[in-house]
C-alpha cells in the first residue's frame, strides 16, 4: 500500500513540475524537463544531451506525456553511472537513450506484460509500468531495445 501511495504522490509532484494542464508541444515539454534533470545529471558527472532531429507536431497533455517523459528521463539519469543520457525529438515522438547497461529481456517482459500492473513490491518497475499503461491508454507506441551500452526507449505519439 505504501508503494502505491508513494507512486501516486510522485505522479502528483511530476504534474506540478510540468506546470500546466493546457495541452503543450513536445518540444516545450522536453526543454522544461531538461531544465529539471540537467543539474542532477551534471551532479553525477553525466552529460545530458537534447537533440531535435525533427519537430513532433501536435499538442499533448502535459500531465500524461510529462509523466511518461519524466519517468524515462529519471530512470536514465538514476541508473546511468557515467556517460551520456540523450533525448531525441523525432517527427513522430521521442527517444530516451542511456548508458546504464541495458535491461534483461525477462525484466522487460515482466514490466511490459499486460496483466501485471507492477513488477514487485520494492518499487522496481513501477515507473516503467506506469509509462506502459499511459502509453497504451493514449494510443502511443512504446518500444524498448538494448543498445551497446544501455537502453533506448522510443515513444511514438503520432501516426
Amino acid at each position: 500500500m505504501q508503494v502505491l501511495v508513494d507512486t501516486f504522490l510522485q505522479i502528483s509532484r511530476e504534474a506540478e513540475l510540468i506546470g500546466s494542464v493546457t495541452p503543450d508541444t513536445l518540444t516545450r515539454m522536453i526543454r522544461h524537463l531538461e531544465e529539471i534533470w540537467r543539474p542532477q545529471a551534471e551532479a553525477k558527472g553525466l552529460q545530458l544531451q537534447v537533440i531535435q532531429e525533427a519537430v513532433c507536431t501536435g499538442f499533448y497533455s502535459p500531465i500524461l506525456l510529462g509523466v511518461v517523459l519524466n519517468n524515462l528521463l529519471r530512470n536514465a539519469v538514476t541508473y546511468t553511472a557515467s556517460g551520456t543520457v540523450q533525448i531525441f525529438e523525432t517527427a513522430h515522438g521521442f527517444v530516451v537513450e542511456d548508458e546504464a547497461g541495458g535491461i534483461s529481456p525477462e525484466r522487460i517482459a515482466a514490466i511490459f506484460s499486460a496483466p501485471r500492473r507492477f513488477v514487485d513490491a520494492d518499487n522496481n518497475g513501477i515507473g516503467l509500468s506506469l509509462v506502459r499503461r499511459i502509453c497504451a491508454r493514449c494510443g502511443w507506441a512504446l518500444r524498448h531495445e538494448n543498445t551497446l551500452h544501455g537502453s533506448r526507449f522510443s515513444v511514438v505519439l503520432t501516426a
